[in-house]
């Protein structure tokens, strides 16, 4: 594999099934509030830059018959960078 190929993320869950639907939702978020400001930009008087960093999602599991089950997870991203912004969304 080339460097460009690695995947940048990894994830694996096993659960064993049951008869309920289950699902979970969670969201990761960082801006420039939160961040340490740097000693070169304070010497000099600037503001911290601007980072702002949404990562979010859903997953939802369940029966899909007597003997099968299913499940989806859903990922979203939002990164803006001064006047930029970048926003992606997954499914698996």
């Amino acid at each position: 594999m080339r460097p460009s190929q690695v995947p940048e993320e990894v994830q694996v869950a096993t659960k064993s099934g049951s008869n309920q639907v289950h699902g979970s939702a969670y969201e990761y978020f960082r801006n420039e509030a939160l961040n340490a400001n740097d000693a070169n930009l304070k010497a000099v008087n600037e503001q911290r830059p601007v980072m702002r960093r949404n990562v979010y999602g859903v997953t939802v599991g369940g029966p899909a018959g007597t003997e099968l089950f299913s499940s989806a997870h859903i990922k979203g991203r939002v990164n803006r960078t001064g006047p930029r912004t970048k926003a992606s969304i997954r499914v698996f």
